[in-house]
């Protein structure tokens, strides 16, 4: 006896849920269509996972990060350019000093002319020529042949030179007129006055004037003396110069005596017309007899002045 079961539930009935989630699901390619689940479960675990990019972008710039952080902080090294503790230029290396600019002129120089060209060092020194402005250097002047007076202004003063420009000749001139140094030596003071004007005493280390030849007056008004004195200034140079400024003086004394100075016998009296520096000076004089007498006294560019000792007084 067969019994036949209905599979169709009655009319009515409505089937409990299971509380147990259904497995979802898992589409499987087209090439699996036809294969097994186990199949496929197999397949998708042998299938090959993405790169994951991003993280790995992410780690390379940490690590470059870190690198850069610890070559700026390692020991003993010196920090470049832009990096705290970098040394800085000094301004000659990065803004060195401009050389005077060359004159370029190639030009044919005109029939009874000669051409003079003229640098200074620096550039832009106004310039006259034979007492008459020509404009600032560099330049090129085609001129009239024979001896031309240059003469360059500068903030310390004039600067003269001569030169000789030939027909159908190019002369050259190049002169620093940056400024130097005079040193006037002398064992009293002295006013120094450079070209007329004064710049300072004998008391100062040295005064500073342009470059060229320079007529000195030295002079002090107290002992009547005045003097005066060339010299040349090189640029960027001392020049030294020494004076010893002397008036003459008339030595006697009664009966006689040795007379000494600063340690250094001049002669026995009488002595006319001695020369001795000026200033206040101790004349010694010594007799075997008497013994010594001091006399100071100054002595004055002016005065041939009498200087006397009388022993029996």
């Amino acid at each position: 006896m067969q019994l036949k079961v209905k599979a169709e539930p009655p009319s009515g009935f409505t089937p409990r849920r299971s509380p147990v989630a259904e497995p979802p699901v898992v589409h499987m390619p087209e090439r699996f269509g036809t294969l097994g689940l186990g199949r496929s479960d197999e397949t998708a675990a042998d299938a090959p996972r993405a790169f994951p990019w991003k993280l790995a972008a992410v780690a390379v710039g940490v690590a470059i990060i870190a690198a850069v952080v610890g070559r700026t902080y390692l020991p003993g090294r010196t920090a470049v350019s832009g990096e705290p503790g970098a040394p800085v230029e000094s301004a000659l290396a990065t803004n060195p000093t401009p050389a005077s600019p060359a004159v370029e002129d190639d030009s044919p120089i005109p029939a009874g002319r000669g051409r003079l060209v003229v640098v200074t060092q620096p550039p832009g020194i106004k310039v006259l020529l034979d007492r008459k402005p020509v404009g600032e250097t560099p330049l090129s002047l085609d001129v009239t042949p024979g001896r031309r007076m240059l003469t360059f202004l500068t903030n310390g003063g004039e600067v003269i030179r001569s030169v000789r420009v030939g027909a159908g000749k190019t002369e050259s001139v190049d002169i620093p007129v940056f400024s130097g140094w005079v040193a006037v030596f002398a064992p009293i003071v002295l006013s120094v006055a450079a070209d007329g004007k004064n710049i300072g005493t004998t008391e100062d280390s040295r005064l500073m004037l342009p470059p060229g030849k320079h007529q000195l007056t030295l002079s002090n008004r107290e002992l009547g003396y005045t003097s005066t004195q060339e010299v040349e200034i090189e640029p960027g140079e001392i020049r030294s110069v020494n004076v010893d400024p002397r008036g003459t003086v008339n030595l006697n004394a009664v009966p006689w005596a040795e007379v000494w100075l600063d340690g250094q016998k001049l002669g026995d009296t009488p002595l006319a017309a001695t020369p001795v520096s000026l200033g206040l000076r101790e004349f010694v004089f010594k007799n075997s007899q008497f013994g010594e007498r001091k006399v100071t006294t100054t002595i004055k560019a002016s005065d041939n002045a009498p200087v006397a000792v009388d022993f029996t007084k």
